[in-house]
């Protein structure tokens, strides 16, 4: 019962902190004054036991990756339809995106900005439509083609670290899963 109550809170944890957002200031539009954004790779030793408890595996394990979750503030919110961001540094994109929150990660994915150490030169772009219908079932439309309001680029300097959790995870079997 103390092993389920310590992934509950850890569980717990993990998501208050990915409501929150850094903020990235459109005024880091430049080179010489970029936005700092700071990355931290955790891993954990975890030894892992079969049904019999005979060792399966001691290995070391990713237990937080390196991304975070940042966000553009777009100058007016009213009409906002969705965003587009691009990173000339990495040649990544993401599209779509229907508020302005976003993952960035060091490492190429399907739904966040990749982003590399160093500098990442990023281009923003926030797409509105003003006028709108909603159709039966209840989803909301453009009457006609969205258009960008607002473009612009900031640039972010990207830091690495790397952290070694001291405790050992080990993992066991549960309820369920071995079968006699």
């Amino acid at each position: 019962m103390k092993e389920l109550n310590k992934y509950y809170l850890i569980l717990t944890c993990l998501f208050l902190m990915a409501c929150e957002a850094q903020h990235l200031d459109k005024d880091n539009d430049s080179p010489y004054n970029p936005e700092q954004v700071h990355l931290t790779r955790t891993f954990q030793r975890q030894i892992t036991y079969d049904c019999d408890g005979f060792l399966v595996s001691d290995d070391i394990v990713t237990v937080n990756s390196p991304t975070k979750r940042v966000s553009i503030q777009p100058d007016r919110r009213s009409n906002f339809l969705y965003a587009n961001y691009f990173n000339y540094t990495t040649m990544d994109s993401k599209h779509g995106d229907t508020n302005y929150h976003f993952y960035i990660d060091l490492s190429p994915s399907l739904f966040n900005l990749h982003v590399e150490r160093g500098l990442n030169e990023i281009e923003y772009e926030f797409f509105y439509c003003d006028e709108t219908y909603v159709d039966h079932n209840g989803s909301r439309h453009c009457t006609h083609s969205p258009y960008v309001g607002e473009r612009g680029t900031l640039y972010v300097n990207v830091t690495y670290s790397e952290y070694m959790e001291s405790d050992v995870r080990h993992r066991h079997p549960v309820t369920g899963e071995c079968i006699d």
